[in-house]
């Protein structure tokens, strides 16, 4: 309660910082409690380090008319989704890190996603394996 969404609409507000020109994400995730985003893949680079997602997609008829579909059904994503400023609210009040976390997991191990940090040591293994002389 209480959360003043005005605030949005304006970039003067000394408490906003725009790193909407950062150029790498990740150092940005390294700081975030929690991220809210629109369509972005970064939502799952969140969610797979295990930082809190929320999703504000105020414009979805309009995405989808000018993009197509998304790459996945609403309610196969473990995230939730608000397309206004009453909603978001009521997403970050109603937050609960523990249905999040288990919504999570479930997508990770439904997908197959493995986020250990040796991606690139499975690739060099691939290669190697299959252009052996």
């Amino acid at each position: 309660k209480g959360y003043d969404f005005d605030i949005l609409n304006s970039l003067e507000d000394e408490r906003l910082i725009d790193v909407s020109q950062e150029p790498d994400m990740s150092e940005l995730l390294m700081c975030c409690d929690m991220l809210i985003t629109d369509y972005s893949s970064c939502a799952f680079d969140a969610a797979f380090a295990k930082i809190p997602v929320l999703l504000y997609a105020d414009d979805v008829e309009e995405y989808i008319s000018n993009r197509g579909e998304f790459m996945w059904k609403r309610e196969e994503i473990p995230f939730d989704i608000a397309e206004n400023n009453d909603e978001l609210a009521k997403n970050i009040e109603g937050f609960s890190l523990e249905k999040y976390t288990k919504q999570v997991n479930a997508f990770i191990t439904e997908h197959q996603v493995i986020e250990d940090g040796r991606a690139r040591e499975r690739v060099v293994e691939l290669v190697k394996n299959r252009y052996k002389r």
